[in-house]
């Protein structure tokens, strides 16, 4: 899955409070900066929530490490390979949990069906294709110097071997398990590796409070088609550790298609949102840290919603 990808021109969208912070440089550059050869790593969470109408509660938990290493700079693009080192896979469903984790696969909870019965081992085959994709998977893709992923290629070792699963599990199989871990949970993975991964930003020199955007279509993040227009904001640079950062204002706008075809707001839950952040490793243009969230009501009463986690762990 490949979203398109658009820059939108600068706009005003809120006001920012002024923090106190030592800044290194009027401007700075936020674009990638690698070499062949480089390697980094990246830690990866993508978290999904549907609370039920009738108030039972379902989370699925993707968890991965990513090593990439840059191969060859073409055109000025980056060629850039990964390979998953590290995962876990985990449904939290109706007093049961299904997991998979450093190789093993785990069944447990008052609800839990025997290992070995029919139940049990569509279960553990359905999470084994999981792992064994991602153990196969190589990805190749092109990263460019403005943050934008194209020609993403090897995901499909992965959807190969969950849709081969899926063709021999029986009617015992769990929905729960099939609505996380089947088509839906694919697209899930798909788009929670493009934005974990890179974000849109300018090239060259970048003023400080310099203000852009980003919009794309894409599946996997709610159970629809969702549009996505993210409005950044170029705060102010700093330390963390060793690490010179630039921080990122990040605010999203997540839209869905109403019954009319327009793209129409999700429509929230009230209460304490989880804040949106990134930041940037301003040695590389790679992203330090980000997080992306959304909770929005369900039309059948309930809601849903998803945590996004991404963090560089050199």
């Amino acid at each position: 899955m490949t979203p398109t990808l658009l820059f939108l021109g600068a706009m005003p969208w809120f006001a920012f409070v002024a923090q106190a912070t030592e800044v290194s440089t009027p401007t700075s550059q936020l674009e990638v900066q690698v070499e062949p050869g480089q390697i980094w790593r990246q830690n990866v969470q993508f978290e999904s929530l549907v609370n039920h109408s009738d108030g039972s509660l379902s989370r699925w938990v993707f968890d991965y490490k990513i090593r990439l290493r840059c191969m060859s700079v073409t055109d000025g693009a980056f060629d850039v390979e990964g390979r998953f080192v590290d995962w876990l896979l985990r449904l939290e469903s109706d007093h049961c949990r299904y997991e998979w984790f450093q190789g093993k696969f785990h069944l447990t909870g008052e609800k839990a069906p025997e290992l070995r019965s029919p139940e049990g081992q569509s279960c553990r085959e359905l999470l084994y294709a999981w792992s064994s994709g991602l153990r196969g998977t190589k990805l190749r893709f092109t990263l460019h110097p403005d943050g934008r992923i194209t020609n993403l290629s090897g995901i499909e070792t992965l959807h190969e071997k969950v849709q081969l699963a899926l063709s021999g599990l029986g009617e015992e199989t769990p929905p729960a398990l099939l609505q996380f871990f089947g088509a839906g949970g694919l697209s899930r993975a798909d788009c929670a590796l493009q934005f974990a991964l890179s974000f849109p930003r300018p090239t060259g020199q970048v003023e400080q409070g310099k203000e852009w955007g980003h919009q794309c279509e894409v599946e996997g993040l709610t159970s629809e088609m969702c549009q996505v227009t993210r409005k950044f904001q170029f705060l102010h640079t700093g330390r963390d550790r060793s690490a010179e950062i630039a921080t990122i204002a990040m605010k999203p706008d997540f839209r869905h298609r109403d019954s009319e075809g327009k793209w129409v707001p999700f429509e929230t839950v009230k209460g304490p949102q989880l804040p949106n952040r990134l930041e940037l490793l301003l040695d590389s243009g790679l992203i330090h840290r980000m997080e992306l969230n959304l909770k929005h009501k369900l039309p059948n009463g309930g809601w849903a919603g998803f945590v996004l986690h991404s963090k560089n762990v050199q």
